[in-house]
């Protein structure tokens, strides 16, 4: 799951960052950058096996910030047309199809909308996702 977010992130030029949310509270970040980020908590993962004790399959659960930096004294309208929407209309879907076309079967994916969130130095706004997906072994 983390590579496929990672490759993502690379394809998409978004900024990728894994870990527990206080470590990546940490980190410095570029104040000046305008790209998206993706933060990624620790993934959760489960093994589906068959009767005969054999993995045939593994379930990821993961909790994801995709949001944009943004300025902390815009009011909220502002806030919403310049980082939310574009993050709900263009990155979110863009996010749900890579899922799509990978070896990935999601589960449920859903969101939440996050303004002046503190995410590392900076002050972000977007969505704070929750999914769950499967991979089956062949």
């Amino acid at each position: 799951m983390k590579q496929f977010l990672e490759e993502l992130c690379t394809a998409q030029d978004w900024i990728f960052d894994y870990g527990f949310a206080a470590f990546q509270n940490l980190r410095n970040a570029n104040n000046t950058s305008t790209k998206v980020h993706l933060f990624c908590d620790s993934v959760q993962s489960n093994e589906s096996i068959n009767e005969y004790g054999q993995t045939i399959g593994s379930t990821y659960t993961v909790s994801l910030m995709l949001v944009l930096p943004s300025n902390l004294s815009e009011d909220y309208c502002i806030r919403y047309a310049n980082y939310i929407e574009p993050i709900k209309t263009i990155h979110y879907p863009a996010l749900k199809t890579a899922f799509y076309c990978s070896n990935f079967v999601l589960q449920s994916i859903g969101y939440t909308e996050i303004v002046n969130s503190r995410a590392l130095d900076l002050n972000c706004d977007g969505l704070l996702i929750n999914l769950t997906a499967t991979t089956y072994d062949q």
